[in-house]
């Protein structure tokens, strides 16, 4: 595969944190009566790394000032894709919605791989007493789209809160922007809302309520942009597991993910072209949007393929979690199983030729897990069947799924290895009209790869398209049924969700 190449970006390498979640924040506002309606972002991963940080949790504290520049270094964490229980956006990216009693205090580590990277070019005296003037700030250097279509209406409204925040940020030359600095406190005081976010439970992701759940997109649509724009990204902590839908091109790829919280939990990067910055960043009723624009300083973005290893694989069963505050018969799927994975990229930004920055940098992912909660208020808990066909991406899923789901008939398939071409390259199969499971595991057997399943209703599409195929079936795929491909092609799907 050819490396990808977008406008200019650039990084570093990281500094390694250990952070306890704020679960009594959530605690507290769980029992002051706020409904726990979805999102989730990822909490920093789970590995303990040497001459690390360890923060407590303090209940809507206002943000410690950062530290000075000079102490800061690129960090690279990783952070749960489940569900965050403190006012953490690190822990939001996944909407759904759990019990208090899953609500448990766990600390909270970071992994931070030890990217390798070349500093940037420090602008120049006179650059850094440059006046702004938007009418200069013409180019775009680096942008990006994620989707949130399908999440429940906590996680959109603090996604949209936080890119409010940070819209029309500036960024003078020379001068560090952070992610936390600028959204200030995760806080119902400050605007936000409890949804879904991601905490390491003896050493297990586990999604969890969240105030402020969803930001976690935010830091990822922005971080998306700023790597683009070959800026030197100077701390940045992944999810700790990973989030598919986070990887859809042409700015996402496997691995390129960030998550937020309290400080040291942040995502910053440094201005070093010779102008000013400005941060815009927009939505839309599915996307979020953030575009970097400034006086283009020549540099070329080029970014590796994802290098996967150590995969472990997941195990898809379905877990139920009780949740005695919602009435019998609701359902939310709050967690997609993904396989875990360690996933290296590397970004070169050069201008004529020279190297102005490479960044390396390595997120280890825990395997994730297909969880759904059920209510159980007024009535005795049972036993319910399991659901075979659970939602791949939460994050995508907008309301709770019916209890009872009309599922497809499997369909009897050829062997794997006739979709095998005498050049090594793969015949797509056909999807439409199989259950997702099986769509899933078609895919895999053939040697291609899924990390993007959309989920569309009838708030999506119109009837007469739905019908077509039953609840939890596949819509539609890309590429087409008989494409030849390469092994490990992307293979997007719809599936139809009610």
């Amino acid at each position: 595969m050819q490396p990808q190449i977008h406008s200019p970006l650039s990084s570093r390498v990281a500094a390694q944190a250990t952070h306890h979640s704020r679960r009594k924040i959530l605690q507290i506002a769980l029992l002051g009566g706020i409904s726990l309606l979805t999102a989730a972002c990822g909490s920093p991963q789970a590995a303990t790394p040497p001459n690390s940080l360890s923060k407590n949790s303090v209940v809507n504290s206002p943000r410690r000032s950062l530290p000075a520049a000079s102490a800061l270094t690129a960090s690279q964490s990783s952070d749960v894709v489940a569900p965050k229980l403190n006012n953490s956006p690190a822990s939001r990216s996944l909407g759904q919605q759990l019990p208090i009693a899953v609500v448990t205090a766990m600390p909270i580590a970071i992994r931070t791989p030890e990217p390798t990277s070349t500093p940037p070019p420090s602008p120049s005296p006179a650059a850094t007493t440059i006046p702004y003037d938007p009418a200069r700030l013409t180019d775009l250097l680096g942008q990006s789209v994620t989707s949130y279509a399908g999440s429940i209406a906590p996680r959109v409204h603090n996604v949209r809160r936080a890119t409010d925040l940070i819209n029309g940020a500036t960024v003078a030359p020379g001068d560090l922007f952070s992610f936390d600095a600028r959204v200030g406190s995760q806080s119902v005081a400050n605007g936000f809302t409890v949804a879904y976010g991601i905490v390491n439970n003896n050493g297990v992701p586990e999604t969890v309520p969240a105030i402020a759940g969803g930001i976690c997109q935010v830091a990822t649509t922005l971080f998306q942009a700023v790597y683009w724009a070959g800026l030197p990204i100077i701390r940045h902590y992944h999810h700790l597991y990973w989030i598919a839908h986070y990887g859809q091109p042409p700015y996402g790829q496997v691995g390129l993910d960030a998550t937020v919280d309290f400080p040291p939990v942040d995502f910053q990067f440094r201005n070093t072209t010779a102008d000013w910055l400005r941060i815009e960043g927009t939505y839309n009723n599915t996307n979020v949007r953030f575009r970097v624009f400034g006086v283009s300083p020549g540099w070329k973005v080029t970014s590796s393929p994802t290098k996967i290893t150590n995969l472990i694989k997941t195990d898809r069963a379905t877990i139920r979690r009780e949740d005695p505050t919602q009435p019998a018969g609701y359902e939310l799927w709050i967690e997609s199983a993904e396989d875990g994975f360690d996933a290296t990229i590397e970004r070169l930004v050069t201008k004529n030729g020279l190297t102005v920055d490479r960044y390396v940098f390595t997120n280890h992912y825990d395997p994730a897990h297909n969880v759904l909660v059920v209510g159980t208020k007024g009535v005795k808990p049972i036993s319910a069947p399991t659901h075979t066909l659970p939602p791949t991406s939460p994050a995508l899923v907008a309301t709770s799924i019916p209890t009872v789901i009309p599922t497809a008939t499997s369909t009897p398939q050829p062997a794997p290895s006739s979709y095998l071409q005498s050049d090594g390259r793969v015949r797509v199969p056909a999807l439409v009209g199989l259950p997702e499971a099986q769509a899933r595991a078609l895919i895999d057997n053939v040697s291609l790869q899924n990390t993007y399943t959309n989920y569309q209703g009838h708030d999506d599409l119109p009837d007469q398209t739905l019908n077509q195929v039953s609840v939890g079936a596949v819509l539609s795929q890309s590429p087409a049924p008989g494409s030849i491909v390469p092994k490990g092609t992307i293979v997007h799907i719809a599936v139809r969700k009610n």
